[in-house]
């Protein structure tokens, strides 16, 4: 039962990150505006290209790694694998 919850709140947070990057990718900002930049002047995209795409890969990253995790937890809680026991039994023999 553990296992799907961890799973559920991993995949959760793997949506968010997912939305989150998507917004940014095609807005420039994570708050959608019909007229981007209008308080600064310019878009994060446009004064700071490296940084902009730097966090992008950053939160597409996080999406990949709590999507990766969330699945490895459903299998755990399936039964399909058994990383816990191998973990512990490792940990045993040392």
């Amino acid at each position: 039962m553990d296992g799907m919850i961890a799973s559920v709140v991993c995949g959760l947070f793997a949506v968010l990150f997912a939305f989150v990057a998507k917004r940014r990718i095609e807005t420039g900002s994570i708050l959608a505006s019909s007229e981007p930049g209008m308080g600064s002047g310019q878009t994060t995209r446009e004064k700071y290209p490296i940084f902009f795409w730097f966090w992008n890969i950053q939160l597409i990253g996080a999406t990949l790694i709590f999507g990766a995790v969330a699945i490895m937890c459903l299998t755990e809680a399936a039964g399909i694998t058994h990383f816990s026991n191998t973990l512990e039994g490792q940990h045993a023999q040392d």
